[in-house]
């Protein structure tokens, strides 16, 4: 337990919170973050008739509506985004650190793995899977119905694994109220304690505290997935896809399906093809493979179950509803990864990465971050002082030019970049942002090469 508290660990720790909170305070309000905060439920006393509304048209996310509405309303945003900046930094510490756990188990904290599990998860969010990325950590609504509550549940899970079955009555109705606000959360969440009940089944059927919180859990989850809102939002999104009325046999379901997942700009399908391989070399030196295969069934479990949840809600397949599936994957591989080495080289030590090393590369890493998205920020922040400069704006209609990073920065922030408005003056996201820093409305004009590339 004293290597947890490991001060060199601690400060590591502080740099990942710190450029996250630097981060998420760079980027800009924009799109479900504004059009939250244009609802100003906790200033107009309105939140519990929103969410009520939310549920019988738009979403059973009771958990996570109820807190997007205490965060985000335009009259104290100056103070809600960096205390959601705060939160959403050590969610993801807490996340890199629960990750540890998932992948070496009971294993005691390894210091030279702990470091390659770190360079290795931020190397593949920025190389492979950079735009989910952003998505969970930029945008404020996205990290409270994503990021927070996963964390959140899969942190108190391990915690309760761990727990006395002894403990008072009390305590049992604590846990499984607990479950029910976190099945009330995020319909993405449930597969993912399932996975992990089914994984650890043996233990937990005798753990009472674990069971309080699963049957909270199933009766939230029922409860959000009964939501009308639900049904009313998968029948627009079907008019949206001009899918109304299509029925598909299930070979076309399972096919669309991976066709989707397989055009994802993410490293999903590669990490498939390469934990394979790992899984089969593990076997072939007779090792334990049934942790590995287990979560990478996981992976493919909870795919199986989000993908279709996804493109039913708005015909996309989006990188957060993935990313429980994903994490299973990159512990499925960093756990081969270790298992393989150490079966091939059984004297062979790790190479130390000296503490130096290991903040040198995350300094460059963050950096690298800060140098493609601070432009974009002061962009976003000079068309926001132009709106407010001008005289009687709610009633000017305002032509932005985009955002057109040069050639650098394009190779470094590659899929970094998310436009706050669109060229459709009409969209939501423009009405949005327009309704929000008070103009007629907003547009963005296409960047000069757009139409040689095209």
């Amino acid at each position: 337990m004293q290597k947890l508290v490991n001060p060199k660990l601690l400060f590591i720790n502080a740099v990942i919170f710190l450029f996250i909170f630097i981060f998420v305070m760079m980027f800009p309000m924009m799109h479900d973050d504004l059009a939250w905060s244009n609802i100003n439920a906790l200033a107009n006393h309105t939140i519990f008739p929103h969410i009520v509304s939310d549920y019988k048209t738009w979403t059973g996310r009771i958990s996570a509506q109820f807190l997007i509405y205490i965060f985000m309303h335009r009259d104290y945003n100056a103070v809600s985004v960096p205390v959601m900046a705060m939160i959403t930094g050590f969610s993801f510490v807490v996340l890199v650190q629960i990750s540890y756990r998932l992948i070496f188990l009971e294993r005691a904290l390894d210091e030279h793995l702990n470091r390659y599990m770190i360079l290795v998860l931020l190397l593949i969010f920025y190389f492979k899977d950079i735009h989910s990325f952003v998505a969970m950590i930029g945008f404020k609504t996205i990290s409270v119905q994503y990021l927070w509550g996963m964390v959140f549940a899969v942190w108190l899970l391990l915690n309760l694994d761990r727990s006395d079955r002894k403990d008072r009555t009390i305590n049992f109705f604590i846990y499984g109220l607990l479950g029910l606000l976190i099945g009330l959360y995020n319909e993405m969440i449930f597969p993912c304690i399932l996975f992990y009940f089914i994984l650890r089944l043996n233990a937990v059927v005798r753990n009472r505290a674990f069971i309080s919180y699963l049957i909270g859990l199933f009766v939230g989850f029922l409860i959000l997935i009964a939501a009308p809102g639900n049904y009313i939002r998968k029948a627009s999104a079907m008019i949206e896809t001009h899918t109304v009325g299509v029925h598909y046999s299930l070979y076309e379901k399972v096919k669309i399906l991976f066709s989707l997942y397989a055009h994802q700009a993410h490293f999903k399908i590669e990490c498939v093809i390469v934990v394979g391989i790992l899984l089969i070399l593990a076997f072939i030196l007779k090792q334990r493979i049934g942790y590995p295969l287990k979560l990478m069934l996981g992976a493919i479990f909870s795919l199986l179950i989000l993908t279709p949840v996804a493109y039913y809600y708005n015909g996309v397949i989006s990188g957060r509803v993935t990313f429980i599936s994903d994490m299973l994957l990159f512990y499925a591989l960093i756990y081969l990864v270790v298992l393989n080495f150490r079966a091939l080289l059984p004297h062979w030590k790790w190479p130390s990465i000296h503490w130096s090393l290991l903040c040198t590369v995350m300094s460059m890493y963050f950096l690298a971050f800060l140098y493609a998205g601070y432009p974009a920020y002061q962009f976003n922040q000079a068309r926001i002082a132009l709106i407010k400069s001008t005289p009687d704006a709610i009633h000017h209609d305002f032509d932005f030019p985009a955002f057109c990073p040069d050639h650098i920065n394009k190779w470094v922030g590659k899929g970094l970049i998310i436009s706050a408005i669109s060229p459709d003056p009409k969209s939501w996201v423009n009405t949005v942002y327009a309704q929000y820093y008070g103009a007629a409305s907003v547009r963005e004009l296409p960047c000069p090469d757009v139409a040689h590339h095209d």
